[in-house]
């Protein structure tokens, strides 16, 4: 990390490894990802939701959007 030369507040930036007035620019944390894997299942081989989670969200809210008409 680094720390400002005229920094008042030294110790507490160092405690939570960034810059608290926003000087310095935080490092990127955001993490990676994950893979999408092949699994067996009883229809067949089907590819794990890596980036594919939005088809089943929008899925489900038809059906609840049914349910609610009925």
């Amino acid at each position: 990390m680094i720390v400002c030369d005229n920094c008042p507040y030294k110790g507490r930036c160092e405690i939570k490894q960034r810059c608290i007035q926003g000087k310095n620019a935080m490092p990127d944390m955001t993490p990676a990802p994950a893979p999408s894997k092949f699994v067996k299942t009883s229809k067949g081989t089907v590819e794990t939701a890596g980036k594919r989670g939005a088809p089943i969200k929008t899925a489900v809210k038809k059906v609840i959007k049914k349910a609610k008409m009925n």
